[in-house]
């Protein structure tokens, strides 16, 4: 059997593939288009929201 061990402070052997796969940029997602543009948007619409609010303070 393969192990999924990596290295110290990386993924944990045995680590489901969810986890190990993950993506770590919004560019990364994919799958069932009507939801990775729903969540591309709701990204974007927090991300200026974020800046405007930081501007008022």
């Amino acid at each position: 059997m393969m192990s999924y061990y990596v290295g110290p402070g990386n993924q944990l052997e045995g680590s489901l593939w969810t986890y190990k796969y993950k993506p770590k940029k919004a560019t990364e997602v994919c799958g069932n288009d009507e939801a990775v543009k729903f969540l591309s948007d709701w990204l974007r619409l927090w991300h200026a929201r974020s800046f405007h609010d930081t501007d008022q303070q």
